[in-house]
């Protein structure tokens, strides 16, 4: 899925795990979804704002799970290919909501950006109205980029 080389390694970033890697730039095959993220990390007298990409639901609930006053995701976008959001090409778009959707026997994750578009990855027989359950992964309001940081929230 990611590309990129040995030299491109950046300084980890202490939102993840000890086995996540930063990379400086990457290569991705553009097939299906990935996220832009913007961070922001707050020191005492300066705060500086830079942006990761990841892939995989999994990357983006650790990813906010482990805000904290001194580094906070400001801002998700889901970067989608073309046989996801039926464009003819890749897009990039605020994204509001991310939850998987379970329906008997079948799985898909639901998209929905802030343009109201909402898009299926998964079975496509999946029927998000019908869904039997659902499991939030991620939305806006969990970004405390937007806010400062209390704790005591």
């Amino acid at each position: 899925m990611f590309r990129t080389y040995d030299w491109a390694e950046a300084i980890s970033v202490p939102l993840f795990e000890d086995d996540f890697r930063v990379w400086t730039y990457i290569e991705y095959d553009v097939g299906g979804v990935w996220f832009h993220v913007q961070i922001e990390e707050r020191e005492r007298t300066k705060w500086r704002r830079f942006n990761l990409m990841i892939s995989g639901e999994f990357a983006l609930r650790s990813l906010i799970a482990r805000q904290s006053e001194d580094l906070v995701v400001v801002d998700v976008q889901l970067v989608s290919a073309s046989e996801v959001n039926n464009s003819g090409r890749l897009m990039m778009e605020p994204l509001v909501k991310a939850e998987h959707l379970y329906q008997k026997r079948k799985k898909g994750v639901l998209y929905e950006v802030d343009s109201g578009r909402r898009y299926l990855v998964g079975d496509p027989t999946l029927d998000p109205a019908r869904s039997d359950g659902h499991d939030l992964i991620f939305a806006s309001s969990m970004c405390l980029g937007s806010q400062l940081f209390d704790p005591s929230r």
